[in-house]
């Protein structure tokens, strides 16, 4: 409507350019008083028609080549602008398949590292177990220690220092240290009913160590000696002893010890060597029996031994300090480390291999993310030199309307240049008129015809391009203010994030979700069973808590009667003193008194009371002298009782005096 309405006013402006020359030229005719002043104007006036049609071309051709290297232009944009969105695209794709990379290689770090978490908790409670163990060995150490004596421990010590020197030598050096067996004690092993009489059959020699030969010896004792390591070493070469095959007894009370202990073959003469002779019996009477005639010793289960050569040693034996048991209890605790430290290794080997596995997922991760991040560079900076293309199209697009609009006026000026300069033309040289040919009437009456049919026609498309002018305005603004804008912002969405990214990101938050949720199902799992355990602890707590107070107030009761004690022990100390004192006069006054009676005589006098003494002959002082020395030294240990007896021997002596 637009085109049409301009179209009709272009028309309608040459129309009335074209009645405008024709009532100009019946108006020249009184204007100009002759033909040659009005063919002087008229020549004037188209040399300036003449320039400006010349000017109007030239502005016309400019804005003709202007538009036709703003067509060029504007295919060369499109083609750009579709190759861009092809690469812009081909970005997009290798976002997206960096993207869902880099979410696999988190997704398997987050595995490796839920992975490490549990092998550190595992290391955790290893390393604590195998610390308990330790400290448990470093006991039992102490407790074998404290038997068997500080000399012998401080040898087997040494000797461990002089192969693990021998070792690290290398060469014959080592072949010494494996030709070293250990101690007696760590190279068999028995029932436990069985170690009270393995004890007390072998006492030290359990301690001894076993080599494969003498020089073996000689060379452990040579680096001891040169290292000045402490200690007492006894060996037992392998190729000095000589046992002999013993003939024991068919008995059901009696057993050989030797067949009852587990060991190696290799060991088979030291371990004869220490228990061939010796036989288990039932009892101690079977013992003796088999003592005597079998000329092997003998020991019972209780730890009672009998010689060969007839001796006979027993008693009680503490079986709680067994260095047998402490020595199964290291061994078995060696044992126990010996496997933690094994898992310990395996669980730290583990620990490394999933280290590095993380390590290098999170160099793919940050060589991705590297990609990532310079693909959406190069796709930020694609997408903006789209828009920048896009915003000069459109500005090719935005003006080129009016370009258009001003060829046209162009076009219609020159062409109404040109219809006042044929009009022009046509008059020159022509006789001067002061009304307008029939012809020329008859043009300018058809002119009004279409310039009042033209305005009518310009006056309804004006209406109507004023209608939908405003209809236009309306969607406009919906689309810029409202839909156009959210199609931008949904463009743009799509192009920071695709659908498959979504899920990707979707996927990996509910194995994150799933990971969590386990891990917090354990935790409360662990709570629970913590909570029990502090629950027990606290009840524990109270009982003993209770025990205590019950103890400190048997504590009170018996301090309190120790006090009392105290007080009492105090006046018997006195008392005693007083005692002693007395003792101490009456002794010396009976020294002084000279030799006393013999006891028989003291002892006759002493039944008699002071009336029957009639007809018995009396002693003299020289008898009572030598009796008085001896019945002073029988009387001393009588106690509390020594002062009534003194008095009864002054009175036997007044008697006598």
């Amino acid at each position: 409507m637009k085109k049409k309405e301009e179209e009709c006013t272009r028309e309608l402006a040459l129309k009335e350019q074209k009645r405008k020359e024709l009532y100009a030229k019946q108006g020249r005719g009184s204007q100009f008083t002759s033909r040659d002043e009005r063919d002087q104007w008229i020549q004037k006036e188209l040399r300036s028609l003449n320039k400006q049609i010349k000017d109007k071309k030239e502005h016309r051709d400019k804005l003709a080549e202007d538009m036709k290297r703003d067509g060029e232009k504007q295919v060369l944009l499109e083609k750009k602008i579709e190759e861009q969105t092809l690469e812009m695209e081909r970005q997009r794709c290798c976002i997206d398949e960096l993207n869902k990379h880099y979410y696999e290689l988190k997704k398997s770090k987050d595995q490796y590292q839920s992975t490490r978490n549990e092998l550190w908790r595992k290391e955790t409670a290893l390393q604590q177990t195998l610390s308990s163990l330790k400290e448990d060995l470093a006991k039992a150490d102490q407790s074998l220690r404290s038997m068997a004596g500080k000399p012998i421990l401080n040898g087997r010590d040494s000797v461990r220092k002089v192969l693990e020197t021998f070792r690290e030598r290398g060469g014959a050096f080592a072949d010494i240290a494996n030709s070293y067996y250990g101690p007696v004690i760590e190279n068999f092993d028995c029932e436990k009913s069985i170690y009270t009489a393995v004890e007390v059959t072998a006492g030290n020699r359990l301690f001894h160590h076993i080599v494969d030969s003498d020089k073996v010896g000689t060379q452990i004792l040579k680096e001891m000696n040169r290292q000045k390591l402490p200690g007492e070493v006894t060996f037992m070469p392998l190729n000095r002893l000589h046992v002999k095959e013993q003939n024991y007894p068919q008995s059901n009370d009696a057993i050989p010890m030797v067949t009852k202990l587990n060991y190696e073959p290799k060991y088979d003469k030291a371990l004869r060597y220490i228990f061939g002779k010796t036989l288990i019996c039932r009892n101690l009477e079977v013992a003796t029996n088999l003592a005597k005639t079998s000329g092997l010793d003998c020991v019972t289960l209780e730890g009672d031994q009998v010689s060969s050569k007839g001796s006979l040693t027993g008693g009680y034996f503490n079986t709680s300090r067994s260095r047998l048991e402490i020595q199964k209890t290291r061994s078995e605790l060696s044992v126990q480390i010996r496997e933690s430290e094994e898992e310990l290794a395996k669980l730290k080997e583990k620990l490394r291999e999933t280290e590095g596995k993380i390590n290098h997922i999170v160099s793919e991760m940050q060589k991705t993310e590297t990609k990532n991040s310079k693909a959406k560079d190069i796709f930020d900076k694609v997408k903006a030199d789209i828009r920048l293309m896009k915003e000069e199209l459109a500005g090719i697009e935005r003006y080129r309307g009016s370009k258009e609009r001003s060829l046209e006026q162009y076009a219609s000026s020159i062409e109404a240049m040109k219809t006042t300069k044929d009009g022009l033309e046509s008059e020159l040289h022509q006789e001067l008129m002061s009304q307008l040919s029939v012809s020329d009437q008859l043009e300018v009456d058809k002119l009004n015809d279409d310039i009042r049919r033209l305005t009518q026609e310009n006056k309804e498309a004006f209406s109507m391009r004023m209608r939908l002018e405003a209809e236009k305005n309306k969607l406009e603004n919906l689309l810029t203010n409202n839909l156009m804008r959210r199609k931008d912002e949904l463009v743009q969405a799509l192009q920071e994030i695709s659908v498959e990214d979504r899920k990707r990101q979707l996927e990996n938050s509910k194995s994150e979700l799933a990971v969590i949720e386990k891990r917090i199902e354990e935790v409360n799992k662990e709570f629970k069973s913590m909570e029990k355990k502090v629950q027990e602890a606290t009840k524990m707590q109270k009982s003993e808590q209770a025990a205590q107070d019950k103890w400190k107030i048997k504590e009170k009761e018996i301090q309190e009667k120790i006090d009392d004690d105290a007080k009492d022990l105090e006046k018997m100390v006195s008392k005693q003193n007083t005692l002693q004192q007395k003792i101490a006069d009456c002794t010396k006054k009976i020294q002084d008194l000279g030799s006393l009676p013999s006891p028989d005589i003291v002892a006759k006098y002493q039944s008699m009371s002071t009336k029957s003494d009639a007809g018995l002959p009396v002693p003299t002082l020289g008898q009572l002298g030598g009796a008085i020395g001896p019945l002073v030294k029988w009387l001393l240990p009588v106690g509390p009782q020594m002062l009534l007896q003194l008095e009864l021997l002054v009175a036997i002596w007044s008697r006598l005096g």
